[in-house]
């Protein structure tokens, strides 16, 4: 119970504060302009759009790169050597203070998402048909030429509908894009452990900056080349499309579980320099 009330204390810490508030802004601008073409759409259409759009949303280059760049940059509290973590440690432990930091990223990343999905919601509160169908509206936009003359910045897929329904989709989304950015929060966390925090930060935005990788190589191997790069699974509303006659996601379990086991792992190697190091404390904002 103790290590649940320090989770929980750890997590708002990492929720309620100015880099995180930077973050909501960001996603909140962006997301209002990407979603312009849908209200004037739905609008010109009188017609209620499913609420289910975050997932084709997310599948935009640009809008996918604002979003990874500022998970690393809510995460760039990482080590966690400011000073009040030094009470936090001296209280609980080397290893309940570790297990806190990694649920406390976890939590972080799960909040930055929802937070990301509400705000692909609220251009179009008014507009919103609330049920788990596909609706219409985007499978009109899905089959017809409407994205083209309505400057559409993203596409939306008619492939996936047939495999999901929006909310499967959704939660499917949420989960591989939380999983993800857990998975970058440890990586900076122990890079920054056994290097230094300019590395691990520059380690992430490489990697953030890889999903260009996969989308300019060639063709043919583009799946293969996709199983390595966990940034560019964020698009899975694409999965179901083929890509010039291939496909080029990994399989599901695949996605879910990598950054799963990689997180652990990254979380033993934290605990394993943890243990053993002298800390170096900062006094630097969260």
């Amino acid at each position: 119970m103790r290590q649940l009330r320090y989770i929980w204390k750890t997590s708002l810490l990492k929720i309620f504060n100015s880099k995180f508030g930077t973050f909501f802004f960001l996603i909140f601008c962006v997301s209002m302009s990407y979603m312009r073409p849908m209200t004037n759409f739905v609008a010109d259409v009188q017609y209620p759009v499913s609420w289910c759009v975050f997932p084709f949303l997310i599948g935009s280059n640009v809008f996918l790169t604002v979003f990874w760049l500022g998970i690393v940059y809510i995460h760039s509290d990482i080590p966690f050597l400011q000073y009040h973590n030094m009470y936090q440690i001296i209280r609980t432990g080397r290893t309940r203070w570790v297990l806190g930091h990694m649920a406390g990223i976890c939590i972080r990343s799960f909040a930055a998402v929802l937070l990301s999905v509400m705000c692909s919601i609220l251009p179009i509160l008014t507009h919103i048909e609330w049920t788990n169908e596909w609706g219409k509206v985007l499978k009109t936009l899905a089959t017809g030429d409407y994205v083209t003359s309505y400057s559409f910045p993203y596409l939306v897929y008619y492939d996936i509908m047939k495999r999901y329904t929006p909310l499967q989709l959704l939660c499917l989304t949420v989960l591989i894009l939380a999983l993800v950015s857990t998975f970058l929060g440890i990586v900076m966390w122990v890079f920054s452990l056994y290097v230094n925090r300019t590395c691990a930060v520059a380690i992430d935005v490489l990697m953030c900056l890889m999903l260009f990788l996969v989308l300019n190589t060639v063709v043919q191997y583009r799946r293969s080349l996709a199983w390595f790069i966990p940034t560019f699974w964020a698009k899975i509303a694409q999965s179901a499309t083929p890509s010039m006659g291939y496909y080029m996601f990994p399989p599901v379990w695949y996605m879910l579980l990598m950054p799963v086991v990689g997180s652990i792992l990254g979380g033993v190697l934290v605990l394993v320099k943890v243990k053993r190091m002298e800390f170096h404390w900062v006094n630097e904002d969260c």
